[in-house]
């Protein structure tokens, strides 16, 4: 089964086998991603490939077993706190519950490969958390091909063939990461001051959904909340999530704002009446803001018909 699609709204963001994710869109257009599936007997391959800056929290459970391959191309991705410029392999699995924090840049493409974890256990491969950084060589490009082909491969009713596709990967992609595969030690620590940077983020995100609906914290509120001067805290967003502090929770209120929206049952002056619930005093300039994230106006979600919300988008 061959699927693609492009995404304009973290509504309609894939679901994948037991993983929950939260996204925030970090970019003034909104999310912008294609998105391509190509299911055969026994495997699964995915690319995702960003047109705008989107961040993600995970949590992936059950017995099925993700590797990502990352590849920036520009902005670095962060993840964990840690920025990555070069190409760098992912592992999620879910014998234990992975979380994962990471921002992806316009630019970045990611290939994932979902097999169950049986295959793991088969091949020997360890389990780890630490992103393994990978050099572009003709070992990455051998790797992307093969997973290319896969993805224009239609599905046939040959199961051999379908094996000797997972092989080709599976053995591309142990070409490629070599020992690191059979080494559950980390293999490159993060950085003292990225991660720093990213714990400021994280604490500041804790005050910012303690705070109640409708209020604003200032720059000075947060810098004495969290003990920081005023250049560590905004070096810690730009850093770290690509946006100042007082954008950031302008953002995150066009997502309560959203969800606020969704959920309401449309009538006269439901709309003016959220905005302000969301923490906005502008109703245009809200509006603008609003479209400019999510492709349409607050009042076309709100009187969104509330059983078809996903419908529209391809």
């Amino acid at each position: 089964m061959l699927l693609s699609k492009k995404i304009r709204s973290v509504d309609h963001l894939p679901d994948y086998t037991g993983v929950q994710l939260e996204a925030l869109a970090l970019s003034p257009q909104g999310p912008k991603l294609n998105w391509r599936m190509a299911q055969h007997n026994g495997f699964s391959l995915y690319c995702e490939e960003y047109f705008s800056r989107i961040r993600f929290q995970e949590v992936q459970h059950g017995d099925t077993v993700f590797l990502g391959l990352v590849l920036p191309n520009g902005e670095p991705v962060r993840f964990q706190g840690t920025l990555y410029e070069d190409p760098f392999l992912v592992f999620w699995q879910g014998q234990e519950p992975t979380e994962y924090d990471y921002v992806a840049e316009a630019g970045t493409q990611i290939y994932l490969l979902e097999v169950p974890w049986l295959q793991v256990e088969k091949r020997g491969w360890a389990t780890f958390e630490t992103p393994i950084r990978i050099t572009r060589s003709g070992r990455l490009n051998a790797f992307v091909q093969r997973i290319e082909m896969c993805l224009c491969h239609k599905q046939t009713t040959v199961d051999a063939e379908d094996a000797w596709m997972l092989n080709d990967v599976l053995e591309n992609l142990e070409n490629l990461a070599g020992e690191f595969l059979y080494c559950a030690e980390p293999q490159m620590p993060a950085e003292k001051a990225s991660h720093s940077q990213w714990k400021i983020v994280l604490a500041a995100e804790e005050f910012f959904s303690e705070n109640p609906a409708g209020t604003k914290l200032t720059v000075q509120e947060l810098c004495r909340e969290l003990v920081v001067s005023r250049r560590s805290l905004f070096l810690a967003f730009e850093k770290q999530l690509g946006v100042g502090p007082s954008k950031f929770q302008s953002i995150v209120q066009l997502h309560r704002l959203r969800s606020l929206l969704l959920g309401c049952t449309y009538e006269k002056g439901v709309v003016s009446k959220l905005i302000g619930e969301a923490g906005f005093s502008h109703l245009g300039r809200t509006s603008v803001a609003y479209r400019q994230f999510f492709g349409e106006t607050p009042m076309e979600t709100a009187s969104r018909p509330k059983n078809g919300s996903a419908a529209g988008d391809s």
